[in-house]
């Protein structure tokens, strides 16, 4: 299974596509594990000028446009294949 995303209007020389694959036994539970962790982790790096006022429930945000640049899979076109 293999799961992609490429990001739209970014800057040139700057990574726009991500891909991922997986043969595990679960692939699809393997291929969002691991994505979700690799987002988890620049999350916790976002400098502090791209933290937002707390939102909602106290939770912490961070700017849209960081995260589009910065956070790997969190771009406009996603493509899967099973």
């Amino acid at each position: 299974a293999g799961v992609a995303n490429v990001k739209l209007d970014m800057a040139p020389g700057t990574k726009y596509i991500h891909c991922e694959k997986s043969i595990a036994a679960d692939p699809i539970g393997d291929l969002f594990g691991r994505v979700e962790k690799q987002a988890t982790a620049q999350l916790h790096k976002a400098p502090k000028d791209a933290k937002l006022p707390t939102g909602p429930g106290g939770k912490e945000q961070v700017d849209p446009r960081w995260v589009k640049d910065n956070i790997p899979f969190c771009g406009e076109s996603y493509l899967a294949h099973v």
